[in-house]
């Protein structure tokens, strides 16, 4: 295994970039049955809570939060390319950039 050090995380993104593959998120019954029984259900959420998640990705989990009637979400990712695989009324509710930075 060859360990890689970068002096700034911008560099990790240019080397993750090179083997990442991006595909829009589309939410289909067995996310949702999945994110049911392993956040929904275990939490007692209900469509009224406001949820972060750090680290959203191309944001497969806030399209289920949009799917289950959550409208105050927020998601931040440090990926720049991610919110182009996300519908606009998802990525206008992502932070791009650094977790530590923004909350």
């Amino acid at each position: 295994m060859v360990l890689m050090k970068f002096e700034k995380l911008e560099d990790f993104y240019q080397v993750y970039d090179q083997h990442r593959t991006y595909v829009k998120a589309e939410i289909r019954k067995k996310h949702i049955r999945n994110f049911d029984d392993q956040f929904w259900n275990p939490a007692k959420v209900s469509s009224h809570h406001s949820v972060l998640e750090l680290g959203c990705g191309v944001g497969l989990f806030l399209a289920y939060l949009q799917a289950k009637g959550i409208t105050d979400f927020v998601g931040i990712d440090n990926d720049p390319n991610v919110t182009g695989y996300m519908p606009p009324e998802i990525s206008e509710k992502v932070i791009n950039g650094d977790i530590w930075a923004e909350i």
